[in-house]
Formats: C-alpha cells, structure tokens, sequence
C-alpha cells in the first residue's frame, strides 16, 4: 500500500508540472518562411510573363491581398491505470488452471494513448487577386512619364538599364532627314546606316550616357485661385528641381517646349509635378571616366540644351514629344525625340530578347559594381550553378543564375515595383476587419 501511494503520488505531481507547462510560439522562423516563400512566388510570377511574351501567350497578373499563418498547440496528462488494495484473490477461481493466477489486467500499472498525447497544426492562408482591372491596365498600357523614371533614378538604377528599358525608339533629325533606332533585340531593326555609317540603338544609349542627359524635376504649386476657379487657372509658383516624385492618381500629360522636355503629373494636393530632359555636366564628366573614348566619337559638340538647374523652364508647351538637341558640328542642329515605352512594352521586350536568344548579345556598358554581369537579361536554359528563380514552360527550362545576373535582378524588381505603382486599393480587395466595441 505504502509502494502504491507513493506512485500515486508521483503522478499526481507530474500531472501538476506537465499543467504549469505553456508552448510559446517561435515566431521567426515562421515569418522568414512566408517571406522567402512569397518573394520566391512573385519572382516566379514575373519571370513566367517574360517567358509568356517570348511565347506570344497572354500576360497574366496577380498579388497577394493576405497573408496570414496560424498555429495550434495541444496537449494532454492522465493518470495511469493501476490497480489498488489486493493484488491477489483470496480464493480460486473455477475454471482457472491455478488458484493464483491474478485477474486482468495483468499488470499493476497500464498505459495506454490516453496517458499522454499531444497535437499540432499550423496553417498558412493567403489571398490571391487577380489584376483585371480598367485603372490597372491603363496604367500598365500607358507609356512611362518622367517623373516615373527619374524616380527610378532616384533609386539608385543605372540610367543606362532605364534607357533601355523605357526607351522604345530615337528618332534623330538632321538637315530635315528624319532616322529612327528601334529599340529592338533583332540587329536588323536596331541598326541603321546613314552617311555611310551604321549606327544601332546601342548607339543612342553611348550618347545619352556621355553627354549626360538625366531628368530634373519641379513642383508647381497649385495657387489658391485654382480651387476658386475649378483649377483651370495655370499655377505660377515653381520650387526648386529636387522635389518628392510621387504620383497622386496616375494621369500625366507628357510634352515639350522649344526642345525643352516637360512631362506633367499631379500629386495628392493638386501641385504639378514638372519633369524634363536635360544635360548634367557631372553625369558627363563622370562618363569619361567610366566609359572608353570611343563612345564619345559620336558627340558633335558638347553644346547640349537644355542644362540641369541652368537654363529656364520653358513658360509654355508646343509639342507632344520627348525632345531635346545637340547644337553645332558638321551637321549643324541635330534634334533627337525619344519615343517612351509602357510597363507592358517592357515585358514584351525582355520576352521578344528571348524569343532571338539574344541574352548573351544584349549587354551594358557601365558597371553598378567593379565587376557584375553586364547581360540585361541573363536566362539560361540549364541551372548548373543554382537558380534564384527557375521555371518550366511548355517543355522548355528556364533559369536566372543565383549567382550573377545583376541587371536581370534589378530589373525583376523594377518590373514589381511598377506593377505596384499601378494597382490601386480597388485591385487588392481587401477584406475590410471590423471590432465591436461594447
């Protein structure tokens, strides 16, 4: 008896202990998983409609609106089973073999799957909307402002990658003869031959960089007659050229002026937000030593128009084009028009490079790094190295090096980035949370 209360009393306080016991939840390793898991799925997503434009298949978006994980922890203790006072009858059994034999069970103690137990459960929910909307696709088809891309600038990008991201076409005017460079992976359509020299695309990309051409903002205030009158009445208070470049509702009204480049939106408060083209001459002095002296062979003259933070403003616009000049040279005024490329003609590009195979032709001048890979888009059909993203589509293997590949990378960020600056909350359909309050 003495041996039983004393088991009995063991358990008892095992019982007690395993109740004072609470699980606390690890949070970290649970919240890394969902943010390596849901960045792994957008890069997915944008590498798959790059794929789809090589395949001339339709582009599908889609985002997260939730994200939401949950886990469960329980558990349970018994007693267990045993048997107190006489462990033997005092009299025989009929029909036993022997008189001592013990009743069932045959142990003093028993355990079973009720004497312990514990259980586990975690949950990942998530919410995914499609992206089919008329603001989302106005936004995605409309070609890219200046104040979109000087935010780019403003981020740290190569202006060299913006360049040949944005820019679909250069159109160049000299002595009344109008040559345009398309922007295209095909040399065919990129190149062109004038004055006996054949000049390419990749060619208007070496001017823009060695002359420094860059983009400058202002913000226009909107005046306090503008909310008397409707807002009809043109504001006339101007700051400075470092201004915040953020986009209220998305319309913009690109045009120019006399060569000068001004690209309009409008912000939250109904300011103006001004951008143009314009020649930076540190960008310039920062090229000839970056780049080798061959690209500069092309430059007329270093009287370019119009000057960052040096020349005016033009006070009103005559054009609807992206313009800006060179003046003097053999060739006297030389007026070059940038014909701009939408969110959506960007996927098409990277898609129409792969189509050609032209990933390994396709390069950059200039390094964010002393040394990166200089392909714009580096996919490659096999993943000896290891992926950062890999995809299977219509039998074919596609790979983005998880090592290298730096501009593909950057540009897989930009290209989430724009899709962003283009949904708006209607698009996300989020579920409202509503707390009653007694």
């Amino acid at each position: 008896m003495l041996r039983h209360a004393k088991a009995l009393l063991c358990s008892v306080l095992l019982v007690g202990l395993l109740g004072a016991c609470a699980v606390i939840d690890v949070v970290d390793p649970r919240f890394d998983s969902v943010n390596r898991s849901t960045a792994k799925a957008r890069n997915e997503s944008i590498l798959l409609n790059i794929i789809r434009a090589s395949h001339s298949a339709p582009l599908n978006f889609v985002n997260f609106t939730r994200v939401s994980g949950s886990m469960n922890v329980a558990g349970s203790a018994a007693l267990p089973a045993f048997n107190l006072g006489q462990f033997f009858p005092l009299f025989a059994i009929p029909a036993q073999t022997t008189a001592l034999a013990p009743p069932a069970p045959q142990r003093a103690f028993g355990l079973s799957n009720q004497t312990l137990g514990g259980s586990a459960t975690a949950n990942n929910n998530y919410d995914i909307g499609l992206l089919e909307t008329k603001d989302f696709y106005s936004g995605l088809l409309r070609p890219v402002d200046l104040p979109i891309v000087n935010f780019f600038i403003r981020q740290g990008y190569s202006r060299e990658l913006l360049f040949w991201l944005f820019a679909d076409s250069v159109r160049e005017t000299a002595q009344g003869r109008t040559v345009e460079f398309l922007n295209d992976p095909d040399p065919a359509l990129a190149c062109s031959v004038t004055n006996g020299l054949r000049r390419c695309f990749s060619d208007m990309v070496d001017i823009a960089l060695a002359s420094g051409l860059t983009i400058e903002e202002k913000i226009e205030e909107k005046s306090s007659s503008d909310s008397t009158s409707g807002g009809k009445t043109p504001a006339k208070k101007t700051t400075g050229s470092k201004t915040d470049t953020k986009t209220g509702d998305g319309k913009t009204d690109t045009k120019t002026g006399g060569g000068k480049t001004d690209a309009k939106s409008t912000d939250k408060s109904g300011n103006r937000i001004l951008a143009r083209f314009c020649f930076d001459q540190v960008l310039a002095d920062r090229a000839r030593k970056e780049y080798s002296p061959e690209i500069f062979r092309l430059l007329a003259t270093s009287v370019n128009r119009p000057r960052c933070r040096i020349d005016p403003w033009p006070e009103t616009n005559q054009t609807d084009t992206l313009e800006f000049t060179f003046e003097g040279g053999s060739s006297g005024k030389i007026k070059f028009e940038i014909v701009p490329r939408s969110g959506f003609g960007i996927y098409q590009y990277l898609g129409h490079i792969l189509a050609l195979h032209q990933e390994q032709t396709l390069r950059m001048r200039g390094r964010l790094r002393p040394v990166e890979d200089t392909r714009i888009l580096a996919v490659e059909r096999t993943g000896t190295g290891g992926c950062l993203v890999d995809i299977n589509f219509e039998d074919e293997y596609y790979c983005v090096p998880l090592h290298g590949a730096e501009n593909t990378k950057r540009i897989m960020g930009l290209l989430a980035q724009l899709v962003a600056l283009n949904t708006s909350t209607q698009d996300l359909a989020i579920t409202p949370t509503v707390r009653a309050i007694q």
